[in-house]
């Protein structure tokens, strides 16, 4: 190659490298001399493609006899380079997006509840509340009427009822809610339209399996024959020495209240724990406490539970005093397994309700607008919910007198007095199968 031939080369790259173009204009041809630089592989022509075509070692370069080329656009889109689509991560915590405001409000009333089912809260929690209710009213009598004071519909309404509801659940069904079930309100003793709600929990209490000077309050099992006695006199020994003791506790208040809630955790000194289910009570009607110590103006305010149990720890010269008010004992049996209801189903923590069974009946339904409380106890809104009445207890009494179980431990606890108040709920009976079509009537 002469002297020239080298300079017009030189001079031909020089101003294709140094020309005002884009490269997401135009494309080039890859020539020997660019090759070799390091940025060329992101863009891999240099000579327009109206241009001869690159030469080799034994050709003539087209720059010989030629004018420096000028540069025309190349609008083929597919030779242009673009960078790869970067990924998209999701967020290692995904929230679903919130429900608009309009829907959430229609979901307050009952006629969108009606014909909208996901106004209706859909749990796991609901598929094992529709199956345990089915186990138990398949044992029934399914010609008897239940809740004779005033639901009076048969056992197999009520097991029509939990299977249709089983069938929607497990097939995220559409259907309109109102085609296939009835909603009958629930009123209580002062409001027809509303629920009186309270709650119960499981407590834990500090046990041992046998007696010293901490562990001093014998825990008593079921005896052989019903007994009228009261709490003031089994407190003090009328049981003792009958081999009724099932373990000893360190605090007398805290087993009084595992006698409230009806069940409670037994916690060893080994970290082991156990069950305590009601097995029986000595027969006579409760009494509250709260009221006592408001009589006799030891405490005024918010005596929930929780206040009665703190002042009782403050009080230690008044709990036999005051505990002796109610005469309503409890007697327990140990299991290793989950605390069962009346029903003898498994309890279901926020779906379990104790009920007064001569108004709603053991084995059915119900449809409530219950709070939502977070483990801090603080209200932050509602949800519709599948209730269970699988339970019922001494203070349950009326047609709208419902006690909804919230689980195990001091948040459980927290719950409770969240949940007090009164509430919309519904009884659910599948359609027809109210009046006529059910086999008590048939």
């Amino acid at each position: 190659m002469n002297n020239k031939q080298g300079l017009k080369r030189a001079l031909a790259l020089c101003y294709l490298l140094t020309a005002p173009v884009s490269a997401d204009q135009y494309s080039f041809y890859e020539t020997p001399q660019a090759g070799a630089l390091s940025w060329w592989n992101e863009h891999n022509n240099l000579i327009p493609p109206n241009y001869p075509q690159p030469w080799n070692g034994q050709q003539t370069s087209p720059f010989q006899h030629q004018a420096i080329p000028s540069v025309s656009p190349y609008n083929n889109a597919s030779s242009i380079y673009r960078a790869p689509p970067q990924p998209h991560y999701q967020p290692a915590t995904y929230r679903a997006p919130r429900q608009k405001a309009s829907a959430a409000l229609k979901c307050k009333n009952l006629r969108y509840v009606e014909h909208a089912g996901h106004c209706i809260l859909r749990s796991n929690a609901n598929l094992t509340g529709l199956q345990e209710q089915i186990r138990y009213l398949k044992k029934t009598n399914l010609r008897k009427k239940a809740g004779g004071q005033w639901a009076n519909v048969s056992n197999a309404a009520l097991l029509e009822t939990a299977r249709a509801l089983l069938y929607r659940e497990t097939n995220h069904s559409s259907d309109l809610f109102n085609q296939n079930f009835s909603l009958y309100r629930i009123g209580s003793k002062n409001n027809d339209e509303r629920s009186y709600f309270t709650g119960y929990f499981t407590p834990e209490i500090q046990v041992q399996s046998y007696q010293d000077n901490v562990y001093r309050y014998p825990i008593y099992g079921k005896p052989p024959r019903g007994t009228k006695l009261t709490r003031r006199q089994i407190d003090n020994g009328a049981l003792q020495n009958r081999g009724l003791e099932i373990g000893w506790t360190n605090d007398l208040i805290n087993l009084y209240f595992a006698h409230i809630q009806g069940s409670a955790i037994a916690r060893y000194p080994d970290g082991k724990t156990r069950y305590l289910n009601y097995a029986a009570n000595n027969g006579h009607a409760p009494r509250n406490i709260g009221r006592y110590l408001k009589k006799k103006n030891y405490a005024n305010g918010d005596l929930s539970n929780a206040n009665v149990s703190r002042w009782l720890h403050q009080h230690p010269e008044k709990i036999h005093e005051v505990l002796h008010q109610n005469p309503r004992y409890i007697f327990f049996s140990l299991a290793g397994n989950k605390t069962n209801t009346a029903t003898g189903t498994t309890i279901i923590p926020g779906h379990t309700i104790a009920v007064d069974k001569n108004y709603i009946p053991l084995g059915s339904v119900l449809l409530a607008e219950i709070p939502r409380i977070d483990h801090r106890g603080k209200r932050i809104g509602s949800d519709w919910k599948m209730l269970f009445a699988q339970d019922s207890g001494g203070a349950i009494k009326g047609p709208g007198r419902i006690d909804l179980y919230t689980g195990v431990g001091d948040a459980a606890e927290r719950q409770t007095y969240q949940l007090t108040g009164l509430h919309k709920t519904y009884l659910l009976v599948r359609k027809p199968g109210w009046n006529e079509n059910n086999l008590a009537n048939r």
